[in-house]
C-alpha cells in the first residue's frame, strides 16, 4: 500500500487501516513507514473502544466509526425478546431518549454528536433523505451539555455489544484485545 503513494501516476493520497486489533496495529506501527492516516472500525455507546480510540490517536490516526447509530437495521430494530442482560435498541435506550429530550435533538442525533466531541468521525448508514439530513443536523442542532458523555460513557458499564462480528463466520482471531472480542494472545 505505501508504494501507492510514490506511484507514478500517484495511484492515492492516504492509506488507511480498518478493523485492526491492538496487536495488529502495534505491529503495523513496527513495520510500517507511513503511518496510516485513518483507522476504521465499530463504535458506538454499546461498543465505546475508549482504550484503543487513545492508542490510535497516540499514533497520530485518525478515526473513523462505523455503525455509530449501533445497527438500526430492520430485524434489529424490530425484535422485542430483550432480556436483562441484552441492550435495548440503542437509540431506544432511555439515557440516549432522555439526553435526546433534554437537549431538543433526536436520539441519533445524541449518539452522532458523542462520538464527534470524543473527535471521532462517523459514518451513519441512511437511506431515507429525512435520515440524512437528520445527521447531518447533528452539527447545528445537537450540543450536548455537561454531564451528558458521561451518562452515555456509563452505558457500557452495564452493556457491551458488538453489532457487527464476522468473527462468527471466519476461521482466525479477530477483534483480539477489544471490547466484545477475545483477549488479547
Amino acid at each position: 500500500m505505501e508504494k501507492l503513494l510514490t506511484a507514478t501516476p500517484r495511484r492515492t493520497r492516504f492509506i488507511g487501516i480498518s478493523n485492526f486489533s491492538p496487536k495488529q496495529l502495534k505491529e503495523t506501527m513496527t513495520a510500517a513507514s507511513v503511518t496510516p492516516y485513518m483507522h476504521q472500525f465499530e463504535m458506538h455507546p454499546y461498543l465505546q473502544q475508549t482504550d484503543f480510540i487513545a492508542a490510535n490517536k497516540a499514533y497520530n490516526i485518525s478515526l473513523t466509526g462505523y455503525a455509530p447509530l449501533g445497527n438500526t437495521n430492520a430485524p434489529y430494530r424490530a425484535s422485542s425478546l430483550y432480556s436483562p442482560s441484552e441492550p435495548p435498541p440503542l437509540l431506544q435506550n432511555s439515557v440516549i431518549t432522555e439526553i435526546a429530550t433534554a437537549r431538543n435533538c433526536t436520539p441519533a442525533q445524541v449518539v452522532l454528536a458523542w462520538n464527534l466531541a470524543r473527535g471521532v468521525t462517523v459514518i451513519p448508514k441512511a437511506a431515507q433523505p429525512g435520515h440524512q439530513a437528520e445527521n447531518l443536523a447533528t452539527w447545528t442542532r445537537c450540543t450536548l451539555g455537561e454531564g451528558d458523555a458521561e451518562k452515555v460513557a456509563k452505558m457500557q458499564d452495564r452493556w457491551v455489544r458488538r453489532v457487527n462480528n464476522p468473527c462468527l463466520q471466519m476461521r482466525m482471531p479477530c477483534f483480539e484485545g477489544l471490547a466484545g472480542g477475545p483477549p488479547a494472545t
